[in-house]
C-alpha cells in the first residue's frame, strides 16, 4: 500500500462518478408530466442526495400529489431501466483516479443514496463493480444522507476509523453526512448544484482530475 494518510477512499455515485443528475432531472420531469407537473431546479436541489423513496416523498409534497410513493417509484424505475439508464456516462477523471487507487492498493467503496438496483446497473454498465471492496446503497441504512450512518457503516466495513477515510462527494447533503461522520471530504460540485453550501469541505475542486485529490492522498 502506498504511503497515504488515508486507509480507504469512499465514492458517492450520482453526480460524482456518473453524470446522472441531468438524467434524473429528465426522468422525474417525464414522470411528473403524467400528472400535469414539471421538474424544477429548486425541486431537484431539495431531492438531491436523498434516498429514492425519501426524494420521491419530497416530490409528492412539493407538488401535493395524491399518488403513492411506490407508484411513482415504479414509474421512474420502468423509465430508467428501459431508456434513461442507457445514457449514463462517467465523469471526467473517474477511470484514471480508480486506476491510481488500484495501482497503489488503496481500498475503495461506494456509498450512495441510490437504490441498489440503480447502483448495480451503473457500475455494471461501465465494468466497475470489481474496482470496489463493497457497495453501500440506500437500502443498507436506516437513515439516509445527511445522516452520517452510511459513512460510519463504510468505516466499520473497512475496519478503520472514519477519520482515516477520504470521502468524495458532489452534494451538500452528502458532504454533511461525511463531515457528521468525521471523515475527510473533498467536494466536487457540478453545474446542477453550484448554489449549494460546500464551505465545510476539506477541499473543493472542479473535477475528479484535480491534482488536489492526489496531493491529499499522498499527504
Amino acid at each position: 500500500m502506498t504511503k497515504t494518510p488515508f486507509q480507504a477512499v469512499v465514492f458517492d455515485m450520482d453526480g460524482l462518478m456518473f453524470d446522472s443528475e441531468p438524467l434524473y432531472y429528465e426522468l422525474v420531469d417525464a414522470v411528473l408530466k403524467k400528472y400535469g407537473k414539471r421538474m424544477s431546479p429548486e425541486l431537484s436541489h431539495a431531492m438531491m442526495g436523498r434516498r429514492r423513496n425519501e426524494a420521491i416523498e419530497v416530490l409528492r409534497q412539493w407538488h401535493q400529489l395524491t399518488v403513492s410513493v411506490d407508484s411513482l417509484a415504479a414509474a421512474a424505475d420502468e423509465l430508467y431501466f428501459s431508456t434513461v439508464g442507457d445514457k449514463l456516462q462517467p465523469m471526467p477523471g473517474l477511470f484514471s483516479l480508480l486506476e491510481y487507487l488500484e495501482n497503489h492498493n488503496i481500498p475503495r467503496a461506494v456509498a450512495t443514496s441510490s437504490a441498489r438496483s440503480y447502483a448495480d446497473h451503473g457500475l455494471a454498465r461501465w465494468n466497475l463493480t470489481d474496482f470496489f471492496s463493497f457497495i453501500l446503497a440506500g437500502e443498507d441504512v436506516s437513515e439516509g444522507k445527511p445522516d452520517p450512518e452510511i459513512y460510519q457503516l463504510a468505516a466499520r466495513r473497512f475496519g478503520i476509523e472514519t477519520e482515516q477515510m477520504l470521502v468524495l462527494e458532489d452534494s451538500q447533503t452528502g458532504l454533511q453526512a461525511a463531515k457528521a461522520a468525521r471523515a475527510i471530504c473533498i467536494a466536487i460540485p457540478q453545474e446542477h448544484n453550484r448554489g449549494q453550501d460546500f464551505s465545510m469541505a476539506d477541499a473543493c475542486v472542479e473535477t475528479l482530475e484535480s491534482p488536489v485529490i492526489l496531493e491529499m492522498l499522498q499527504g
